[in-house]
């Protein structure tokens, strides 16, 4: 992360995702943000796609160096709380269903 800060100048945005080397169901991530709260901020991150997906729900938590300040973030751990996005009429808990057609995540 430090050689993405250092090197980068600002150029990279967006967000980079690769698969494991070791797993497929593992998947890792950058956030580079180029404007606003967190202007030039680096966040790494990790996917894990449990092995009972979609009976499973999948688990996204950053890296415990740069945990970014949001109230879907765990401070101590990480881990992103997906509950509130899932919020919809049909299901007002924002509890994970493997039944759901789609889950919108915006």
């Amino acid at each position: 992360l430090d050689v993405i800060r250092r090197e980068s100048d600002g150029r990279f945005r967006g967000i980079y995702v690769l698969p494991s080397f070791h797993s497929i169901w593992d998947w890792h991530g950058v956030i580079c943000v180029r404007s606003g709260l967190y202007q030039y901020g680096v966040f790494k991150f990790q996917v894990r796609v449990p092995a009972k997906y979609p009976m499973e729900e999948p688990r996204v938590s950053f890296s415990p160096q740069c945990i970014p300040f949001h109230p879907f973030v765990d401070p101590k751990t990480g881990r992103v709380d997906f509950r509130y996005v899932l919020m919809q009429e049909d299901n007002p808990s924002g509890a994970w269903d493997p039944h759901a057609k789609k889950h919108r995540m915006h």
